[in-house]
C-alpha cells in the first residue's frame, strides 16, 4: 500500500465542488451570463444535451424535466406522476448515443425511466427498469446510472424480487428502448438484513472506454462494511464482485470511474480513529491494488469522488472537516493519477477560507473546473477554479452575487457546448418553489 500523508495547513478551507470537462489551454477569462425562466420544485441533476442543457426537477410527486436553450428554459415537461402512495427519489438524468436522453429515478419501491428518442421529441412514458422474471412485485432503492462509451445506459440498485434474495441488481437498456432482466451483480454476497433494518445505501455506475461498466457498491460486514465492485465487459460478462476494501466507510458511499476498459476504479472516504483519509483501489483483472490518496490527522472524512480522464488516468476530490470545530472549517484535497504510476496529491487545494463543504462530483475531461460557493449573512460569492488533468490546480474565477438562500443551498456544475461554457445550477431547500441558475462562459 502506498500512503500519502499532506502537512497541515493553518488556512481554513471549505468545499462545494462540482468537475466538469474544460479543454486543455482554455483561456481564463470569463462571463457570467442569468439564465432566465423559473423552474418549478426542487432540481435533482443535469445533463449536456448537445448545445442545450437537460434539468431534472421534482415537484410534488412529479417528475419535471426542462430544457436550457440559448440562457432561457426553452422547454418544460412533467413526465409522470406518482401515485398517491408514491414517492420520486433520486432523480437522475442522462444523455445517451444517437441525442437520445434517460430519466431515472426510484418510485413506491421501483425503480423507473423515461426514454427520450431524439432532441426534438418528448420523453416517452415510463416504464419500470427493476422487474423480475416471474415475480410480480419486488424491493428496489437507490438507483444509479452510467452510461457506456457506446452511448446506452445501465442502472444499478438495491433489492430483488419478492420472496427472493436481496443484493445489488443491474440492467442495461437495448438501443430499442425495452430493459433486460435484471443480474445480480453482488452474486451472493450481499449478507441478508434483519427485518425492517434498512441498509446503508451507495451505488455508482461508470462506463469504460470500450464499452464495458463498472459498478460499486457498499455493504454491510461483520466490523463496519466492505466496498464491493463488479466489471462488465463489452460482450456482457460480469467479473467479481470483488471487496475492494473494508472498514468504516464514512458517511459517504463509494465512487465509481472506469479509465481504460476491464477496470474499475473506486474511492471513498474512512475515518481510522482521528485519522481521515481518501482511499482508492483499482480491479484489474479480478486483482486489487489500493492507495491512500491522502490523509489528515485530527480530521473527519466526508465525500470523495473520482473521475477518468483521457488515456486511462483519473482525477480524485475529497472532502475533509477538522474533527475540533475550533480548528477552522472544511476543506478539500484532490490527487490525480495517469494511466499507469501512483497517486499525486496537488500543491493546491481547491476551496478558500470561508467555503463550505458540500458534495464532490466529477466527469471525465482533459481538465477539470471546479466550483465553491462562499456562504455568510449574505449569500454572496460563487468561484469556479481551473483544475487540471494532472490535479494542479489554476486560476479561480469569482461568480456572481446571489440573495440569501436557505442553508442547504447545493451546487451544481456541467460543461456547456465544447467544454467552453458552464453552467451553476442553484438548487433550494424543498420548502422554494424555484430557483435560477448561471452561465458562465471561459473566453
Amino acid at each position: 500500500m502506498r500512503r500519502v500523508v499532506r502537512p497541515d495547513r493553518a488556512t481554513t478551507l471549505a468545499l462545494a465542488v462540482a468537475l466538469a470537462a474544460v479543454p486543455a489551454g482554455a483561456a481564463h477569462a470569463a462571463g457570467w451570463t442569468a439564465v432566465s425562466g423559473l423552474i418549478p420544485g426542487t432540481a435533482s441533476d443535469a445533463a449536456l444535451d448537445g448545445p442545450r442543457v437537460l434539468v431534472t426537477s421534482i415537484s410534488g410527486r412529479s417528475v419535471v424535466v426542462s430544457t436550457i436553450a440559448a440562457d432561457r428554459v426553452a422547454l418544460r415537461q412533467t413526465v409522470t406522476t406518482a401515485g398517491r402512495l408514491g414517492a420520486v427519489r433520486r432523480l437522475q438524468v442522462v444523455r445517451l448515443g444517437g441525442g437520445r436522453a434517460l430519466a431515472v429515478w426510484q418510485e413506491a419501491g421501483a425503480i423507473r425511466a423515461a426514454l427520450r428518442q431524439t432532441p426534438g421529441d418528448r420523453f416517452g412514458p415510463a416504464r419500470t427498469v427493476s422487474w423480475f422474471p416471474g415475480a410480480a412485485t419486488g424491493a428496489a432503492r437507490h438507483p444509479a446510472v452510467g452510461v457506456t462509451s457506446a452511448g446506452e445506459p445501465v442502472v444499478a440498485w438495491w433489492g430483488g424480487p419478492a420472496g427472493g434474495r436481496l443484493g445489488v441488481q443491474a440492467s442495461a437498456m437495448a438501443p430499442g428502448g425495452a430493459w433486460a432482466p435484471p443480474v445480480e451483480v453482488s452474486a451472493g454476497t450481499y449478507p441478508q438484513l434483519p427485518p425492517g433494518a434498512p441498509p446503508r445505501l451507495g451505488i455508482d455506475v461508470a462506463g469504460d472506454p470500450a464499452g464495458g461498466v463498472a459498478v460499486v457498491w457498499r455493504q454491510p460486514a461483520a466490523a463496519g462494511e466492505t466496498v464491493m465492485g463488479a466489471v462488465r465487459a463489452a460482450d456482457g460478462t460480469w467479473v467479481g464482485p470483488a471487496a475492494l476494501g473494508s472498514g468504516p466507510v464514512g458517511s459517504a458511499g463509494p465512487s465509481a470511474a472506469a479509465p481504460a476498459p476491464g477496470e474499475l476504479l473506486a474511492a471513498w472516504p474512512e475515518d481510522r480513529g482521528g485519522r481521515a483519509c481518501a482511499v482508492a483501489a483499482a480491479l484489474r483483472a479480478a486483482a486489487v491494488t489500493r492507495d491512500d490518496l491522502v490523509c489528515r490527522d485530527g480530521a473527519v472524512a466526508g465525500s470523495v469522488r473520482v473521475t477518468a480522464t483521457p488515456g486511462g488516468g483519473a482525477i480524485a476530490a475529497a472532502a475533509f472537516r477538522p474533527a475540533d470545530p475550533s480548528q477552522g472549517g472544511a476543506y478539500v484535497e484532490v490527487a490525480a493519477r495517469g494511466a499507469t504510476g501512483a497517486w499525486t496529491p496537488s500543491a493546491l487545494a481547491i476551496a478558500r477560507a470561508g467555503d463550505v463543504a458540500g458534495p464532490v462530483t466529477a466527469t471525465a475531461g482533459r481538465s477539470a473546473v471546479a466550483a465553491s460557493v462562499a456562504r455568510g449573512v449574505q449569500f454572496n460569492r460563487l468561484r469556479v477554479a481551473l483544475v487540471g488533468a494532472d490535479g494542479a490546480v489554476g486560476r479561480r474565477i469569482d461568480g456572481p452575487t446571489r440573495p440569501t438562500p436557505p442553508p442547504r443551498t447545493g451546487v451544481r456544475v456541467l460543461p456547456l457546448g465544447p467544454g467552453a461554457r458552464v453552467v451553476l445550477l442553484l438548487t433550494p431547500a424543498p420548502a422554494l418553489r424555484s430557483w435560477r441558475p448561471s452561465i458562465l462562459t471561459l473566453g
